[in-house]
């Protein structure tokens, strides 16, 4: 009743209870005495939120709580929503300043450098951020110096993804001991129809060689057919593979293309125990080669856990395509290694002749890649200009419904919209409330549950948000998606069946986690697949009308693609090549840091696990 009195939300208010019962405190009490604790504590509340509550519970304006607060939230805002991994220390105080100021006498002493520079030192000496100066040299041979900030989460998962590639790639490797590599590919292209290109050729040779290396290159450029015979020799040669993807069906995608078993990267490197450190798993003891497909969209936290839980003297080959968005995440780790001269790479340059319906995808994402608007392909790629948003989401619908059903014999699950943005007309938000109308209408045998505004319900497709390693039988990651099967209003949970076949059960203030899945943002597609994709593209989607976004979406399809939208949208999209910077010194830390390198230690079941160097 305290919280909804301040506008809080049922859902939230019980999201924040729940929060601090299950942790055997007293939520009125924490709400009180340090309620900027919710905006870190509670997903969902935010600086905004946490600041009402507490200038209600007689929070001064100009405490040194309030300024902390308001700063971990302009670095996190950064940190979450750019992508980036620091931030410059003067652009942290400006917009700290800027967030905190509203004409009021009282704030007017927090707003000064000198105020704001005690923030942040207090927050450093909480070992919540860290500054340093980063020192880089310039394009005209100047060195420059930044001052920077950090959150202490991805600074050290930085620094760590630093330490462990120069671990892994001076370590001697074990399959580079096999000296029969060369008379050994050359024996399997003897005996296959489908011989290695040069390229292909060297990007095998140099997994099989260098402990560290990098495999990249666009759609039909036979990333695939490398993939499988690098298996296929390094197993025939007596060696272990391990194969993983950031997401579930990016990993079943790499297994059916391998014919080898592949799993998760959360899996690989088994983050269902809960430890702060990763440990080995059955598929990494004893493993010669780890393969990890879909690099691109490894942030630099789930990449340092990938690295420090991958043995000395294993291989370890990174998959991916440059041209793809980069992950959700911070950090931009494929983009940044391949910035680092030493690491070696092979980059697949030659498109193969498809004979199957994707020929026309695969053509169009290459027309895209070279800023030339995609040609149309009768049932294989639609191309349509609409001019009104409201047209174009309705059209939206009735692609999935109804057209592409009865024109191609699919069911409406095999179809995935995708959009650039979440709030548009034409976004995500407003398709996914019209297509689960008409795809999961309400009915009386169907159980439902409103959560701020947002209706689940029996049959609805959903897609997970967070990394929950605890919840269901074998951890439930973000990008996981699945179906609602029951809804309990009596029990206040929701029953969810991912497309692994692990079900995971949703208290209902845990809601937020789940977003519907009719229709995903692009960013929420990548490293997944689609029979059939519709893209819809309006101007107001503004700067995420990009080169690269269009060309994700595109790839994402296997048989057919339904592009519509506003001309001028389209257009920019194609045209546009530029994406916005993210901050990262990853590059740097691993070419310029000489920290020394984590100590292993153990874990909880007494394995060997490299640890977080900070």
């Amino acid at each position: 009743m305290f919280l909804q009195g301040l506008g809080i939300s049922p859902s939230l208010a019980a999201k924040i209870y729940a929060t601090y019962t299950d942790n055997d405190e007293d939520p009125l009490e924490v709400v009180r005495e340090h309620p900027y604790r919710l905006s870190r504590d509670v997903h969902g509340v935010g600086f905004v939120n946490a600041d009402r509550i507490a200038l209600a519970a007689g929070v001064p304006k100009n405490s040194d709580e309030r300024v902390q607060a308001a700063m971990l939230h302009v670095l996190g805002e950064a940190c979450a929503k750019k992508g980036h991994c620091y931030v410059l220390v003067s652009g942290l105080l400006r917009s700290t300043a800027k967030l905190l100021d509203d004409d009021d006498p009282a704030t007017a002493e927090i707003l000064e450098e000198a105020v704001l520079r005690e923030a942040l030192a207090a927050l450093c000496a909480a070992r919540e951020v860290v500054t340093e100066v980063l020192s880089r040299p310039t394009g005209d041979g100047t060195i420059r110096d930044d001052e920077i900030a950090a959150p202490r989460r991805w600074y050290s998962a930085e620094v760590g993804l630093a330490q462990h590639v120069r671990r892994l790639i001076n370590a001697p490797g074990r399959l580079a001991q096999v000296a029969s590599w060369e008379e050994r590919i050359a024996g399997r292209m003897a005996t296959d129809v489908t011989e290695l290109s040069t390229e292909q050729h060297e990007g095998v040779r140099t997994a099989l060689t260098r402990t560290l290396s990098i495999l990249t290159g666009g759609p039909g450029c036979g990333k695939t057919h490398t993939l499988r015979v690098l298996v296929e020799l390094c197993e025939q040669a007596g060696g272990v593979v391990a194969l993983a993807a950031p997401t579930g069906k990016a990993a079943k995608r790499l297994e059916e293309a391998t014919g080898h078993a592949a799993m998760t990267v959360h899996r690989l490197i088994h983050e269902d125990s809960g430890d702060e450190v990763p440990h080995h798993t059955n598929a990494l003891v004893g493993a010669d080669l780890v393969v990890i497909d879909e690099a691109s969209m490894l942030d630099v936290e789930l990449a340092c856990r990938m690295a420090a839980a991958i043995p000395t003297g294993c291989h370890l080959l990174l998959v991916g395509d440059t041209d793809q968005l980069p992950s959700i995440g911070p950090g931009r780790v494929l983009h940044d290694l391949l910035a680092v001269e030493s690491i070696p790479r092979t980059r697949l340059t030659k498109v193969f002749r498809q004979h199957d319906d994707s020929a026309a995808i695969v053509l169009n994402a290459h027309r895209i890649l070279a800023g030339e608007p995609p040609e149309p392909a009768p049932g294989v790629f639609g191309f349509k200009y609409m001019n009104e948003p409201e047209g174009i989401a309705q059209r939206v619908v009735d692609l999935v419904t109804k057209e592409i059903p009865r024109h191609f014999g699919v069911a409406p699950h095999d179809i995935q919209v995708l959009c650039p943005g979440r709030k548009q007309e034409a976004g995500v938000l407003a398709l996914n409330r019209r297509l689960q109308k008409c795809l999961n209408p309400s009915a009386p045998h169907k159980h439902e549950h409103y959560h701020d505004d947002i209706i689940f319900r029996e049959g609805d497709r959903v897609l997970q948000t967070k990394n929950r390693p605890q919840r269901g039988t074998n951890g439930v990651f973000n990008g996981s998606t699945g179906t609602v099967t029951t809804v309990n209003g009596e029990e206040q949970e929701l029953t969810v069946t991912f497309s692994d076949g692990d079900v995971a059960v949703y208290p209902f203030v845990d809601l937020d986690e789940l977003l519907h899945a009719y229709a995903l943002t692009v960013h929420r597609s990548q490293g997944s697949e689609y029979p059939y994709v519709v893209i819809p593209m309006i101007n107001a989607a503004g700067q995420l009308l990009q080169r690269n976004l269009l060309y994700t979406a595109v790839t994402r399809a296997r048989r057919g693609v339904m592009l519509l939208g506003q001309e001028n949208a389209i257009k920019r999209a194609v045209e546009i090549a530029w994406s916005v910077r993210r901050n990262t010194a990853l590059s740097h830390r691993i070419i310029h840091n000489t920290s020394p390198l984590p100590r292993p230690r153990a874990n909880s079941s007494g394995q060997l696990a490299w640890g977080d160097p900070v």
